[in-house]
């Protein structure tokens, strides 16, 4: 590679968003995490969402009615970020006041893993490509 080359036309861009839920869970969860299989879930009740909002707000009607989490839709992932953050921090009403709710605290890993792959600059390609990420 040489030195001052900077991405252009003719480097790949494959948007995150392209990856099936499998790819993206196996990215992002580590598997010998033992929240691993609610994170997991989390990952893909969430995506669902951020791929239904993206859709919404972008009046996909015919497409709204027939996708699935694996469908390759585009999706915002400071949306999907500040979700798993919510979740991670929920208090709920309890007996006595408010509690930690089911997923307290049982997310933070996974969402540093997120952020630091996101920051990986080997990882570039997917997710720092040039234009709107979502296009």
């Amino acid at each position: 590679v040489e030195a001052k080359r900077t991405i252009d036309d003719s480097v790949i861009y494959l948007p995150y968003w392209l990856l099936s839920y499998e790819a993206l869970v196996s990215m992002f969860v580590d598997r010998s995490d033992q929240n691993a299989p609610n994170q997991a879930m989390i990952m893909a009740r969430e995506i669902n969402q951020a791929k239904r909002k993206y859709l919404e707000d972008n009046s996909q009607q015919d497409v709204l009615k027939h996708f699935t989490v694996d469908s390759p839709v585009p999706f915002d992932l400071d949306f999907l970020m500040s979700k798993l953050n919510e979740i991670n921090v929920e208090m709920v009403a309890g007996a006595r006041g408010e509690k930690q709710g089911d997923f307290f605290g049982k997310l933070a890993r996974m969402i540093s893993r997120l952020e630091n792959k996101i920051s990986d600059r080997r990882l570039g390609f997917m997710f720092s490509g040039g234009g709107n990420v979502l296009d």
